[in-house]
Parts: C-alpha cells; sequence; structure tokens
C-alpha cells in the first residue's frame, strides 16, 4: 500500500512539473514556435496526465538538454556567425 502511495505521489509531482514547464516556456522552444501548439501541449499534458506529461517530456523537454549542448558548443568554439543571445 505503501509503494502504491509513493508511486502515485511520483507521478502526481512529475504530472505537474511538466505542467509547469510547459506553461513556463517561451514560445520559440517548441519545434514549430506557435502559441497553438503551446496551447496544444498544455492541454495533452492537462488532459492525459501522466501520458501527455512523459510525451511531453521525451518529445519537447529532453530536446532542450540537446539544444543547450549545441548552443554552448558553438559559443565555447566562437564559430563566426553563430547566433549570440
Amino acid at each position: 500500500m505503501v509503494l502504491f502511495v509513493v508511486v502515485i505521489l511520483t507521478i502526481f509531482i512529475f504530472w505537474i512539473t511538466m505542467l509547469v514547464d510547459c506553461l513556463r516556456r517561451p514560445v520559440e522552444y517548441f519545434p514549430s514556435g506557435s502559441e497553438f501548439e503551446k496551447l496544444l501541449w498544455c492541454l495533452v499534458v492537462f488532459f492525459w496526465h501522466p501520458i501527455g506529461a512523459f510525451l511531453y517530456y521525451f518529445l519537447i523537454k529532453r530536446n532542450d538538454q540537446y539544444y543547450a549542448f549545441l548552443k554552448e558548443l558553438m559559443d565555447i568554439r566562437n564559430i563566426p556567425g553563430a547566433r549570440r543571445e
């Protein structure tokens, strides 16, 4: 019974974390960069609970690490023409 409560609580915390991340994420960080896509992802995460949260994590949030790595790599190498933010 305790294990069940721990698992449910963990899933709930993960769901809330992904929902907050989706709501706070700037529109530019979504693949198409549109308000509609952001709204769609927020609705998917909100209504599909853990399934939507896992989809959001693997399709949107996880790519941040890849893009952050590329941005850092371009900053370190000082590539001419690289966008500076």
